[in-house]
């Protein structure tokens, strides 16, 4: 997770449920708390148009605070926990740390 410089959590006012379950599962993985920041989702009549929102509001922040590299996650996101998917995203994260 070095080559992240934050994760961001989109999460709906209304499912503080979620926020935890995905803190506690980013926890698991020794992400530490200070490199998660919550962002509360956009709701919408039209579900598509509200993730657009969210989506939108996370790539300003991200500018605002300088960040290079960061992951966004719905607070309903199921992390992988099986060696195969964790050797693509280790090599993924390695190639970010290539890119200019």
């Amino acid at each position: 997770h070095q080559a992240i410089d934050q994760i961001v959590l989109l999460n709906l006012d209304k499912r503080p449920d979620r926020l935890q379950q995905i803190r506690e599962e980013l926890a698991l993985l020794h992400i530490p708390p200070e490199k998660i920041t919550r962002l509360a989702a956009s709701e919408d009549e039209n579900g598509q148009r509200g993730r657009r929102q969210s989506h939108l509001q996370a790539l300003r922040l991200a500018q605002q605070h300088g960040w290079q590299n960061y992951l966004l996650l719905e607070d309903d996101a199921v992390i992988l926990k099986q060696e195969k998917h964790i050797q693509v995203l280790n090599t993924l994260l390695a190639s970010l740390a290539k890119i200019p």
